[in-house]
């Protein structure tokens, strides 16, 4: 909400920017054009979500079929504490009390949970739905790969050499949340283009990889968790940093057992 929004998102003078983006929003819209709005939500602002649901609703964005809403708890790549930080299963038990029904509210508001939410509870979620494999959800992960078979063993894009970023230093990266640090550059744009096979081969590692992954039982829902995450936290992108992805996986399960009872009778 504009309260909220105004004192994180602010222009270089000070100002809020709630009011222009909205503006920006209502035209978009109305020509035409998709739109994908993100919240990236923390303990601080976590109180405030229905207050902005209500806002999209009042605003009538959620009935555009081209308008999309993120909801994603704040990532934290590295080590340090951040006090607000609101682990993933604490945003998806918060969402269920808020809101209810987690399928009623992502259909309402054309939402979406952040990706790696959304990679660990869609393919269930849409298993309980249709309880038919072949009409899994392509847009089930952030890869977007269009696989729609259970297993899952790579993450992220950057673990499947299909993303590239250009820092404005002239490198390349893998990964979007890398830029900036040369060390994770896999090649050079300027002042010569150079891809190097070798840095950018690092990337390419799933689960079958790591010993942590083959051995975990929901490995194939997770695919091995955010790459630049595990290579920040524990210097190597096959050292896996899961993120709560057993309680997330645990979360779901628990406010859906009555379905899973009914597919059983089924």
């Amino acid at each position: 909400p504009k309260a909220v929004h105004d004192k994180r998102r602010i222009m270089a003078g000070g100002q809020g920017t709630f009011d222009r983006i909205v503006q920006n929003i209502d035209m978009a819209l109305e020509r035409g054009f998709a739109v994908a709005t993100r919240t990236n939500v923390n303990k601080e602002n976590l109180g405030h979500l229905v207050e902005l649901a209500n806002f999209i609703e009042q605003k009538g964005w959620n009935k555009f079929p081209h308008f999309g809403w993120q909801v994603t708890p704040v990532t934290n790549h590295f080590s340090e504490p951040m006090p607000d930080h609101l682990p993933e299963h604490e945003l998806l038990i918060a969402l269920y009390e808020m809101f209810g029904d987690l399928d009623s509210f992502i259909d309402k508001y054309n939402a979406r949970l952040g990706s790696v939410i959304n990679m660990r509870t869609s393919r269930i979620r849409n298993t309980i739905r249709s309880f038919d494999w072949s009409r899994m959800d392509d847009m089930d992960a952030c890869t977007s790969s269009g696989v729609t078979s259970v297993p899952h063993f790579k993450e992220c894009s950057a673990r499947e050499q299909r993303f590239y970023s250009f820092g404005t230093e002239g490198l390349i990266y893998a990964c979007p949340d890398s830029v900036g640090r040369a060390e994770t550059a896999v090649g050079s744009f300027f002042p010569k283009y150079e891809l190097n096979s070798e840095a950018h081969q690092q990337w390419d590692r799933g689960i079958t990889d790591s010993k942590e992954c083959t051995e975990c039982s929901i490995s194939l829902f997770c695919g091995g968790g955010c790459a630049y995450a595990n290579l920040m936290r524990n210097g190597d992108i096959t050292k896996p940093y899961c993120n709560y992805a057993n309680e997330t996986i645990d979360v779901y399960i628990k406010h859906n057992k009555h379905l899973f009872e009914e597919l059983g009778t089924v």
